[in-house]
């Protein structure tokens, strides 16, 4: 092989790599998009609102509310509260919290 033929086949694997890596990482953000919206629990009609910047707004049916930051990690949310961590299990079109609430999209 020729320098002209080496330097091609790099070009090429690099096209071939960027191309990929950009897929891949569309992919994980689309995922992500359909838990945005309001989700209101089934148990006690609290809410809970997922924004797209990582922020999230509880507010719950006694009047008492909360903003904080969120992240998704391997179909679970794991919520930044004020002294711990909140983690909701993604089962399919439902989030269920710590306390086995049932969490179900409302917008």
């Amino acid at each position: 092989m020729n320098n002209h033929s080496i330097r091609y086949l790099n070009i090429k694997n690099l096209i071939l790599l960027v191309t990929l890596v950009s897929i891949l990482l569309s992919g994980c953000t689309d995922n992500n998009k359909k838990y945005l919206g309001t989700w209101e629990c089934q148990e006690n009609n609290d809410t809970l609102t997922l924004f797209e910047d990582g922020t999230f707004v509880f507010d719950s049916s006694e009047g008492n509310g909360f903003t904080n930051t969120y992240k998704i990690i391997d179909k679970k949310i794991h919520m930044n509260c004020i002294f711990f961590t909140e983690i909701f299990e993604i089962k399919g079109d439902m989030l269920i919290d710590e306390d086995g609430y049932h969490w179900t999209k409302i917008n």
